[in-house]
């Protein structure tokens, strides 16, 4: 008989579905690990790609038991420097709790940008401009994401990944089509008679342990058809439990390294600052200015370098002038003859 492991210290609460809540991750240690995209699960669709599916296990948060944890975010247009996509989401500094408030504040450009325009748009008695500024300012808005930590099945050795999504209205993106499915399992579970005197902890299909279950993740794209009659292509989400259980790991010791694994969502999802999102939110790409140890637009650093290119410039011809100047007034100074030294004999020479 195959051996089984108890993970019960480390596993997902029995309740975490139900009892999900915003969850306050504090940001000590503020570090950045050096980027690798095998820190991220690869959800996207390739060029061409129409669809794909991949099987992951859902790791529990170490200090609170729930695979689950709630940040914002701006998803904001950005130039093509900075994202091939055009698009870029960044954490919000004034929503998303838990962050290093000492290096980062609690200020959100977006935010303020958001609040603005919405005050202009309240002030405004122009109906076609008030919806001009209601719409720019929603483009400011938050929108709530929710991390996951996870293994990648097939992709064991690449470690634990981060996966990142944004919840819908419609919940029909991933985190809530998880929840979802965890409920349905759990109701399922409790209505089979067979299940009559078992350990309720195995009705959590989310729980490491060898009762819960890998899942399965199909992408797809869709297109339908916008406000404007043009037809977009959007992603859709479907997930589905594996047909049997499984344990996170046969090897306790894997199961706990993976999960006690030290690497924290905001080292990944690195939050930007103040001034840098002030960059982006303009509109314009940020730049790390050493002397004023600040972030300015590249186009500020740009000029900054050509006045010095300029100045240097300048200070090169000046030098030359002078140079110029002073050879010409040392051709210009009239010769003066030379005197003629002769050689006489002394008058005691001895011969």
């Amino acid at each position: 008989m195959e051996k089984t492991y108890s993970y019960i210290d480390y596993d997902v609460a029995d309740d975490a579905v139900e009892a999900e809540k915003n969850i306050n991750t504090k940001t000590e240690n503020y570090n950045q690990v050096a980027f690798d995209t095998k820190n991220y699960l690869n959800v996207r669709l390739a060029d061409g790609e129409d669809s794909k599916t991949i099987t992951v296990r859902l790791l529990p948060f170490p200090d609170t038991r729930t695979p689950f944890l709630h940040i914002h975010m701006h998803t904001i247009r950005v130039p093509k420097e900075i994202a091939d996509s055009g698009w870029k989401s960044y954490v919000c500094l004034e929503k998303t709790e838990g962050l290093d408030v000492d290096t980062l504040g609690t200020k959100c450009p977006f935010c303020e940008k958001a609040r603005e325009l919405y005050k202009e748009a309240k002030n405004e008695p122009d109906p076609q401009k008030k919806e001009n500024l209601r719409q720019k300012g929603k483009e400011n808005l938050a929108n709530e994401f929710v991390v996951m930590r996870c293994i990648e099945r097939g992709k064991e050795d690449e470690g634990v990944k981060f996966w990142k999504t944004k919840v819908h209205q419609a919940k029909d993106d991933p985190y809530n089509l998880i929840c979802t499915l965890a409920e349905t399992r759990k109701a399922e579970w409790f209505a089979d008679k067979d299940n009559e005197g078992k350990d309720s902890r195995e009705s959590n299909i989310l729980s490491i342990n060898e009762y819960g279950y890998d899942l399965i993740i199909t992408i797809k794209k869709k297109r339908e058809i916008g406000k404007n009659g043009k037809t977009v292509e959007k992603t859709s989400y479907q997930v589905t439990d594996a047909k049997k259980p499984c344990a996170l790991s046969t090897d306790y010791e894997q199961a706990k390294k993976w999960v006690m694994d030290p690497k924290k969502w905001f080292e990944v999802f690195v939050p930007k600052p103040y001034d840098y999102l002030s960059i982006v939110r303009d509109g314009k790409y940020p730049w790390f200015d050493r002397d004023q140890r600040k972030w300015v637009p590249k186009e500020q650093m740009e000029e900054k370098k050509n006045e010095e290119i300029k100045k240097a410039e300048e200070e090169i011809k000046k030098a030359e002038e002078i140079s110029t100047q002073a050879l010409a007034s040392k051709a210009a100074e009239p010769k003066v003859a030379e005197p003629v030294v002769q050689n006489t004999p002394e008058d005691d020479l001895p011969f």
